[in-house]
């Protein structure tokens, strides 16, 4: 089954810009989740610690959307797919298996595919999912 519902009825206009649905929920009803006992048991329960940590994986999630947004203007497929993986395993670490997994289809799309329709909309998953995870991890800082 494929990642993306490309048909004319799952299309919705978000922020402007026309997007699939995925499995029929609207990306803007998206949420990123996470889960910092993994990174808790790498660093401890120093709080300072903690925040230092969390602030320098925001500054990663800034960096590699820039990257991306970049990467889609230049049509640089093979740079759309080094971005995703370099922030895939910060990811990993506070338990951001949404977009974790959105970024690896994204890599793989990049790497296995010449879809630009896919790319794309995988990326607008993606930021919707990052600005979410973005947000929740500002809150702890």
């Amino acid at each position: 089954m494929p990642f993306l519902l490309q048909h004319p009825k799952n299309k919705v206009s978000f922020k402007g810009i026309d997007v699939f649905r995925l499995k029929n929920n609207p990306i803007e009803n998206m949420d990123c989740n996470i889960d910092l006992s993994y990174i808790r048991e790498i660093v401890g329960d120093d709080p300072e610690v903690l925040k230092e940590f969390i602030a320098d994986i925001i500054v990663q999630m800034d960096e590699t959307d820039y990257l991306l947004k970049q990467q889609i203007k230049d049509k640089d497929i093979g740079g759309v797919a080094k971005a995703a993986h370099k922030l895939k395993s910060s990811l990993k670490v506070i338990g951001a298996e949404d977009l974790y997994q959105k970024l690896h289809q994204l890599e793989q799309a990049a790497d296995n595919t010449k879809v630009p329709d896919e790319i794309l909309s995988l990326t607008k998953v993606i930021e919707v999912l990052s600005n979410s995870c973005r947000e929740k991890l500002q809150t702890l800082i």
